[in-house]
């Protein structure tokens, strides 16, 4: 599986676009666009906030702490010819003086590069493949409900 995209937004609804395995039946990966209507689990919950620190690095909010950030996604793009993985963080900054949020997008970063500039923070990469590593676990969860929903319809 290739995330694409795995974002969340103010209600903790769940939006993730990926490419699916190939194997024999299904020789080309397939796009999949989904937007669950079900909150995640705690496991998801907690990777994507885990996030939150890496945002104020990469931004270079250091006035800020983790509870004035909301996670609202992370965007993959794939860099076969420099054999890495590149991600754009988004996310919101709470602000003392306006109604609205400081909306922050990342500039994007390389878990495979020597530059400083363009490398993920220490840690980060870590935690981007354990909320990988949850959104498969609620992707597989919300398959098995929806498999149950069609065989008792």
């Amino acid at each position: 599986m290739k995330f694409l995209k795995i974002k969340i937004n103010k209600n903790e609804k769940v939006e993730m676009e990926y490419y699916t395995d190939t194997n024999e039946k299904n020789p080309e990966p397939a796009l999949v666009r989904i937007k669950a209507p079900e909150i995640p689990h705690a496991g998801f919950l907690n990777a994507i906030h885990a996030l939150r620190k890496y945002v104020i690095i990469i931004c270079e909010q250091k006035d800020c702490n983790d509870n004035e950030i909301e996670m609202r996604g992370i965007s993959f793009s794939y860099h076969d010819k420099q054999n890495a993985r590149g991600f754009i963080f988004t996310a919101l900054r709470s602000l003392e003086n306006s109604h609205a949020p400081l909306l922050l997008n990342s500039p994007l970063k390389y878990d495979n590069t020597e530059d400083e500039k363009t490398c993920l923070p220490d840690g980060c990469l870590k935690a981007i493949n354990k909320l990988e590593q949850e959104a498969i676990v609620f992707l597989r969860e919300r398959n098995s409900q929806l498999s149950l929903f069609e065989k008792a319809a």
